[in-house]
């Protein structure tokens, strides 16, 4: 039995990050104030690990977009083996982190979303309220050129209605190739994973 209420459980795993990174700053902070020629430099550094550990925690916490109650998020993100997957109630997806070749931010039926494009044409779209988004923060900084500071920023003032304009497009890539269904999306992938085999894993 846990004697925190649910919401602020909730709250404290999301932050749980930032708090880290908080506590090891205050540590850094209070082995400088013990002075010397040892203790200054090392807390000097270990204050300076914990304030860049706390800027990365940041930023990934605004990719977790709050939902109204817990267990309403819309789905689940997983990542694994370089490849991120959406598996939600409606619909669902998979695509490589090398073959995401564009990324937009849509709102549909009032619900925002992440629009991934693959090379082959194939589209993700992953609700921003997804539990686990804030992985999305990884999948996306390991992408040449990206500027996460543009998908904040799109992320916080998403559409009122419909699609922005690309918000990063892989370097290399004039123009992505022509949308497919997202059921013949997942079959080319599965076919890719499978070596061609024809193997189906429809997620949709």
């Amino acid at each position: 039995m846990t004697l925190l209420h649910p919401d602020l459980a909730a709250r404290l795993t999301r932050w749980r990050e930032a708090l880290a990174s908080g506590a090891l700053t205050a540590a850094g902070i209070w082995i400088m104030s013990l002075g010397g020629w040892v203790y200054h430099p090392t807390g000097a550094f270990v204050a300076g690990v914990g304030v860049c550990w706390a800027i990365v925690a940041l930023r990934r916490l605004r990719f977790a977009r709050a939902v109204s109650r817990p267990g309403s998020a819309p789905g689940v993100i997983s990542l694994d083996e370089g490849q991120v997957s959406y598996f939600g109630p409606v619909y669902g997806g998979a695509l490589a982190i090398a073959e995401i070749v564009e990324l937009r931010i849509a709102r549909r039926d009032g619900l925002v979303e992440w629009r991934l494009r693959g090379r082959d044409g194939s589209l993700v779209r992953i609700p921003a309220t997804a539990l686990g988004a804030e992985r999305l923060f990884d999948v996306f900084w390991a992408l040449p050129g990206i500027d996460i500071l543009t998908l904040t920023r799109a992320l916080d003032a998403p559409p009122r209605d419909g699609l922005t304009p690309p918000l990063w497009r892989r370097p290399g890539v004039d123009r992505p190739a022509p949308l497919v269904s997202p059921g013949e999306g997942l079959v080319r992938l599965a076919d890719r994973r499978d070596g061609g085999r024809g193997g189906h894993h429809d997620l949709s």
